[in-house]
Order: structure tokens, then C-alpha cells, then sequence
């Protein structure tokens, strides 16, 4: 009697496996095809084109690269990078020196030497997005002394090309990188949606120019004011300083000329 009971356990077992539907076997156009709705990474280990599908969309060479990088130069990977600008004649040269850490910290001095001048530091935090560093600014981890540059405010967001950060040394003529400015705290980077905090509301926001977003600072109390073509302008804080009373119309028109009278001259 056991062993009859034994056989006809078998029986149902086996009739229950048949009567599973088969998976159906597709084809690489197939698998192509319904690439795009698949979100298990673990499919890479048995399809050749998924597998090559997610190296593109995650960036994953780029992201590999910049691991062992950072692991081979222990924990440190620098970054450099230099804009020159020429205004007939006067040349404005702005550098950039960036440290990122394995830890996923980053620290970043900037310089500007031309008509004027001006630096800062940064120290912030960076993540993997798309194929850029998001780096977002911090307050710094010690109070800094007053020998040291001035620290950026903490929010600013910006984002560096991983390739970039790869090749380790790039250089600009004329025209900013994406970056440069939000680095700089003077405006919003294209690539992110920084400046929409700085909207008064959401429709306020979404009809803003893409460009970058800042609120009117109100006036500071030793601001100095000149009238330029029936219009009146602050005059920038490093103009008032250095540069005698009967010089600031004449420097605060050529800064306007070229184009950077809506810049935070700090």
C-alpha cells in the first residue's frame, strides 16, 4: 500500500511539472525589443545586449574608470580647470583646483585675475548622476580663521562631466563651462534645477529663464551708487575699494559692456 501511495504522489508531482506553461524562448530581436522594461541588473549575466544596454545608460565605463582612479591614487583624484576670457585687449583668467575624495566629499578653490579680482573655496559633497559629479556645497567641517579664502555658502549644485574629471586638466576660451557660474554662486547651472528654490512659487519658477534664477539682494549699507546712461547701478564692492570716486564710471561701463554686471562682485 506504501508503495502504491508512493507512485501516485510521483503521478501528481509529474502531472503538476507538465502542466506548468513553458517559458517561452525569445530571440535577440525580441530581447532588444523589451530591453527598455527591464529593471533587474542581474539579467546582464545572461544577455549580451542588456548587458552592453546598461554600461551606456548607467555610464558605467566612465563611473569604473573614476573608481579605480580614486582608489589607485589613494582616495584622491584632482581636477583642474582654466577659463580665459578676452576683452579686447584685457584678459580675465579664472582657474579651478578640485579634490575629490573616495569618501564622497570634495573641496574646490577658485581664482579670478583680470580686470578685477577675486577666490573662494568650496567644500561639498558629490554623488554619481547620469554621467557628471553632482556637487552640492557645505558648511565647512571647522570654523575657518580669517586667514583663510571665504568658504561658499552651503546649497549651491552643480554638476561636473565625469570625463572631464577623467582627463584631469581642461581649458576653455571665451565661453564658461555649464558649471562655472553656479560654481561661482552667480547663477544656476543649466543642467540642474537650482534657482527654482529662489522662486517666489512654482509659476514664478517655471516662467524663469532656465539660465539661473537669483532673488534681488537688497542693497548692502555701505553700497555706492552711479548713474550710467540714465540708469543707476550699485557700484561693485572691489571697484569702491581700490579705485578712486571719479574712476567708477568709467570701470563700472566696461564691466557692464562686458556682460557681467548681473555677477555677485563680492
Amino acid at each position: 500500500s506504501s508503495r502504491c501511495g508512493s507512485r501516485r504522489a510521483h503521478c501528481r508531482e509529474t502531472q503538476g511539472v507538465d502542466a506548468m506553461p513553458a517559458l517561452p524562448v525569445l530571440d535577440e530581436t525580441c530581447l532588444t525589443r523589451i530591453l527598455h522594461y527591464i529593471n533587474d541588473p542581474r539579467a546582464r549575466l545572461c544577455c549580451r545586449a542588456w548587458e552592453q544596454h546598461l554600461v551606456k545608460a548607467l555610464y558605467l565605463t566612465s563611473r569604473a574608470q573614476l573608481a579605480q582612479k580614486l582608489h589607485a591614487r589613494g582616495g584622491k583624484v584632482s581636477y583642474h580647470h582654466c577659463t580665459v576670457r578676452d576683452f579686447g585687449g584685457i584678459e580675465e583668467c579664472l582657474s579651478y583646483s578640485f579634490m575629490f575624495r573616495l569618501e564622497k566629499t570634495y573641496s574646490l578653490q577658485w581664482f579670478r585675475e583680470g580686470l578685477t579680482s577675486d577666490n573662494e573655496q568650496h567644500y561639498g559633497s558629490w554623488c554619481f548622476e547620469a554621467d557628471a559629479l553632482l556637487c552640492t556645497t557645505l558648511a565647512p567641517p571647522d570654523t575657518p580663521s580669517q586667514n583663510e579664502l571665504r568658504y561658499a555658502e552651503a546649497g549651491r549644485v552643480f554638476k561636473v562631466p565625469v570625463d572631464n574629471v577623467l582627463s584631469g586638466t581642461t581649458h576653455s576660451l571665451q565661453l564658461f563651462l555649464g558649471w562655472e557660474l553656479a560654481a561661482r554662486g552667480l547663477t544656476g547651472d543649466s543642467s540642474v534645477s537650482i534657482g527654482l528654490l529662489h522662486a517666489s512659487n512654482a509659476a514664478t519658477a517655471s516662467a524663469a529663464p532656465t539660465a539661473g534664477i537669483l532673488q534681488a539682494q537688497p542693497p548692502r549699507e555701505d553700497a555706492r551708487f552711479i548713474e550710467i546712461d540714465g540708469d543707476m547701478h550699485e557700484v561693485s564692492r572691489d571697484i569702491a575699494h581700490n579705485w578712486p570716486e571719479h574712476d567708477w564710471t568709467r570701470l563700472m561701463r566696461c564691466r557692464l559692456r562686458f556682460g557681467t554686471g548681473q555677477e555677485r562682485w563680492a
